[in-house]
C-alpha cells in the first residue's frame, strides 16, 4: 500500500530506544504506584498510632493528676485533727489549713468540707483562670446537695474519683469519708477537693507530653464542628476513642466521662501531619533518585545495546546490501567476536566466502567450457579445410569420369559417387557453420532450392541400401506443391 510505502521503516535502533523508553516509564510508574500503595500508607498509619500514643501519654498524666488530688485528699480526710474540728474542738483547724490562700498555691480550685449530718461545715471555690472567689451556690450545678454521691458516704472505704461538670467548665474531683488517722471507725463527714481543668493546667500537661492538647466540655458554646461531628460519627458507641485526619492535623480525640459516666468533656490531641509530610518527602526523593538512577543505567543500557548488537548488526546489514549491490563477495565482515552476533557475522562471512569460491569455480568452468569449444571450432575447422582438398579430388574425378564413355549403369553410378560427393561437401560446409554458430558468426543466407530434386538426391543415396534390403523408397510430392 501506498501509505506503507511512505511510512519510514522502524529500525532497529528506533525500537531499541523505544523499548528502553517505555521500559524506564514502566519502572518510575510502578516504583511509584508501589511507594504509594505500601509505603505512603505505612507513614500515615504510623502517624495515626503516633497520635494514639500522644493521646495515651495525656490520659496518663490526667490520671497521674488525679491520682495526685486523691493522695492529697485522704491526707486531710483520714486526719485526727480534721475529726476534732468536725466535731467543733479545734475552731483555729480552719484558717491555717482549709484556708484558700495555701490550697490555690498547690492549683487546688475548691475544697469543700460536709458533715457526717448533711451540713456543709465549709467550702469555697475559685475560679479557674484568674483566682478569684466564686459562689459555690453558682458554679456547682443545682443538683449538687448534701445527698450528692460527692457529700455523702456511707461507708470507709466509699470514694469518687473522676470528672465533674461546673458551670466554669470541667475539674477533676476526689471525695473521701473523714475518718481517723487509721483510715477507719465512724464516718464523721466528707472532703471534697476540685482542680479546673484549665488553660494552664492544659499546658502544662501539654508541654510534659509534647503533645498540643485541649479540652472541650460538651455542650458548651462554641465548640468546634470537627468535635461535634466526631462525638456524632464514632465509629462504635462503647468506644470513646477516634482518629480525624485533615489535610493539616491528625486529631486524637478522646471522650472523657463524668463521675456520673455520662460524656463531660472531649479530650483533643492534635499533632501537624509531618510524618506524613516527611512521607510524601521521602517519596518524591526518591522517585528522583529512582527517576534520576533509571535514566542513566536506561542512558548506559541503551549505549551498550547499540554499540555491542545494533551497531554490529547494522554494520552487516550496511555489507549485506553493499554486496546486493556491487557483487563483492570479497569484503570484512569482523567476526571476532564469541558472541551471537559475531556467531552471525561469521556464519555470513562463510557463506560469503562459499559463494565467491563457488563463483571462481564457476568462472573457471566457463573458461575451460569456452577453451574446449574454441579448440573444438578450430579442430573442426581444420579438418574439414583438410576434407574439403580431396573431396574437390573426388567430385573433379567423377566429372571426368563422367565425360567418358559409359554405359547406362556406369553412368548412374558415376552420378551417385558424384551426388554423395557433392552431399558429403555440403555436410563439411555444415560442420564449418556449426562452428560459426559456437562462435557466433553464422549468417543466413536466403537463396531458392528446388524441393523436388532434393528429395530425389536423398532417395537416390538411401536406395541402394534399401533395395539390399527389399525395401522399394518412394518419393509422393502432391502435384499442387511449390518445389
Amino acid at each position: 500500500p501506498r501509505l506503507a510505502a511512505d511510512t519510514p521503516p522502524m529500525t532497529l535502533g528506533r525500537k531499541t530506544l523505544a523499548l528502553f523508553l517505555v521500559l524506564g516509564l514502566a519502572i518510575c510508574a510502578g516504583s511509584y504506584l508501589a511507594l504509594r500503595i505500601a509505603v505512603l500508607p505505612a507513614f500515615r498509619d504510623f502517624e495515626q498510632q503516633a497520635a494514639l500514643e500522644a493521646l495515651e501519654r495525656v490520659e496518663s498524666l490526667l490520671d497521674n493528676q488525679l491520682d495526685a488530688l486523691r493522695i492529697l485528699n485522704i491526707e486531710y480526710s483520714a486526719w485526727d485533727d480534721t475529726v476534732v474540728y468536725l466535731r467543733g474542738e479545734d475552731p483555729e483547724f480552719e484558717e491555717p489549713n482549709l484556708s484558700p490562700g495555701y490550697w490555690r498555691s498547690i492549683a487546688i480550685d475548691m475544697l469543700i468540707v460536709y458533715g457526717d449530718d448533711g451540713r456543709l461545715v465549709y467550702g469555697w471555690v475559685t475560679e479557674p483562670d484568674d483566682a478569684q472567689p466564686m459562689s459555690l451556690e453558682d458554679e456547682l450545678p443545682a443538683d449538687f446537695n448534701s445527698q450528692h454521691i460527692l457529700a455523702r458516704h456511707g461507708s470507709a472505704d466509699s470514694s469518687v474519683l473522676g470528672m465533674y461538670r461546673t458551670r466554669s467548665g470541667v475539674m477533676h474531683v476526689a471525695s473521701y469519708p473523714i475518718l481517723n488517722s487509721n483510715g477507719q471507725g465512724k464516718v464523721h463527714g466528707s472532703l471534697i477537693l476540685g482542680q479546673f481543668l484549665n488553660d494552664a493546667v492544659q499546658a502544662d500537661i501539654g508541654e510534659r507530653a509534647t503533645a498540643d492538647l485541649a479540652i472541650h466540655v460538651m455542650g458548651s458554646a462554641g465548640l468546634p464542628m470537627h468535635i461535634v461531628a466526631a462525638y456524632r460519627d464514632l465509629p462504635d458507641p462503647e468506644a470513646d476513642t477516634t482518629i480525624m485526619v485533615n489535610s493539616e492535623f491528625v486529631h486524637g480525640l478522646k471522650v472523657l466521662r463524668d463521675i456520673h459516666d455520662q460524656p463531660a468533656a472531649m479530650l483533643e490531641v492534635r499533632q501537624p501531619r509531618r510524618i506524613s509530610a516527611i512521607g510524601t518527602d521521602t517519596i518524591r526523593a526518591t522517585m528522583i533518585f529512582l527517576a534520576a538512577g533509571s535514566f542513566g543505567f536506561l542512558l548506559a543500557a541503551l549505549f551498550f545495546t547499540q554499540r555491542l548488537i545494533v551497531a554490529p548488526i547494522g554494520e552487516l546489514t550496511q555489507k549485506i546490501l553493499k554486496i546486493q549491490r556491487t557483487g563483492e563477495l570479497e569484503m570484512e565482515i569482523g567476526a571476532t567476536r564469541s558472541d551471537e552476533v559475531g556467531v552471525l557475522a561469521g556464519q555470513f562471512a562463510e557463506l560469503t566466502s562459499g559463494l565467491a569460491k563457488a563463483r571462481e569455480d564457476l568462472e573457471n568452468a566457463r573458461d575451460e567450457a569456452l577453451s574446449m569449444s574454441k579448440a573444438k571450432s578450430e579442430f573442426l575447422a581444420r579438418m574439414s579445410h583438410e576434407i574439403r582438398t580431396p573431396m574437390n579430388g573426388v567430385l573433379g574425378m567423377t566429372e571426368l569420369l563422367q565425360s567418358t564413355p559409359l554405359n547406362e549403369k556406369q553412368r548412374r553410378f558415376a552420378r551417385t559417387i558424384y551426388s554423395s560427393a557433392e552431399s558429403l561437401l555440403h555436410i563439411i560446409n555444415d560442420i564449418l557453420d556449426i562452428s560459426k554458430i559456437e562462435a557466433g558468426k553464422l549468417e543466413l543466407d536466403i537463396a531458392p532450392f528446388n524441393l523436388r530434386h532434393m528429395i530425389e538426391e536423398c532417395l537416390d543415396l538411401l536406395a541402394d541400401s534399401a533395395h539390399r534390403k527389399g525395401l522399394e523408397l518412394v518419393g509422393s510430392i502432391p502435384s499442387d506443391t511449390h518445389t
